[in-house]
C-alpha cells in the first residue's frame, strides 16, 4: 500500500485488517498508546477521551460528507462529522403512508331475508343471520335495505411488520489506518 495518512479509512476486500490498520467498528482503543491517532479524531465516535476513545463504526452504514447541499445548514441535510442518521428498517403504519387507494376485489354476499321494517325513530332489520340496528336514526322516509351486502376482504396496511430499508450492496472492510503518517493541514 502506499503510505497511508494516520485516521485515513479505506474500503478492502480482504477477511482481514492489514497490518497497521484497524476495523472501522467502534472499538474503543487506549488513548495513551494511540495518542497521535486520538489528536486527529478524539472523542467524535466514542469514548471518555480521558483513558480511551472510540474508532468510527461503519458497520451496517454508508459514509456519507459532511456538511449539507450547496452549503446549507438546514437540520435535514447539513451533517457533521461523526453524526449518525437513518434506520435499517421501517415499520409502515396509516399515519407513515401518503393517502391513496386501491382496486378492491368484492363479492355480493346474500345475507338474508328482511323481515322487520324501520320506524320513524330506529333503523331496525331483522335477518336469518341476526339484527342490524341504528339508534335514534334521523329521517322520516325509511330506505329498505338491500338483501345483498358486498363483502370486503384485505389486510392491515404493511401488516404492521418492518421491513428492510436499504439499497443494494456489497459488503467491504473499512479500515482505518492507526500508524501512518500524520496529516498537515492546507495553507
Amino acid at each position: 500500500m502506499s503510505s497511508p495518512f494516520l485516521a485515513e479509512i479505506r474500503m478492502l476486500p480482504y477477511m482481514f485488517a492489514p497490518r497497521d490498520w484497524a476495523d472501522c467498528s467502534g472499538t474503543l482503543i487506549p488513548l495513551q498508546q494511540n495518542s497521535a491517532l486520538f489528536a486527529l479524531i478524539g472523542v467524535i465516535y466514542g469514548g471518555n477521551g480521558q483513558t480511551n476513545f472510540a474508532l468510527p463504526d461503519l458497520r451496517g452504514r454508508a459514509p456519507l460528507h459532511v456538511g449539507g447541499q450547496n452549503g446549507q445548514k438546514l437540520p435535514l441535510s447539513y451533517h457533521q462529522i461523526g453524526g449518525k442518521s437513518g434506520t435499517t428498517t421501517v415499520t409502515l403504519t396509516e399515519q407513515t403512508i401518503p393517502s391513496h387507494s386501491h382496486g378492491i376485489t368484492a363479492a355480493n354476499t346474500l345475507l338474508g331475508k328482511l323481515t322487520d321494517t324501520a320506524t320513524d325513530t330506529t333503523y331496525l332489520s331483522n335477518w336469518s343471520g341476526g339484527f342490524a340496528y341504528l339508534p335514534n336514526f334521523s329521517g322520516t322516509n325509511a330506505v329498505p335495505l338491500n338483501e345483498e351486502t358486498i363483502g370486503v376482504s384485505g389486510g392491515q396496511n404493511g401488516a404492521a411488520l418492518a421491513h428492510e430499508n436499504r439499497q443494494p450492496f456489497l459488503a467491504l472492510r473499512f479500515c482505518i489506518c492507526v500508524d501512518g503518517m500524520f496529516p498537515m493541514r492546507a495553507n
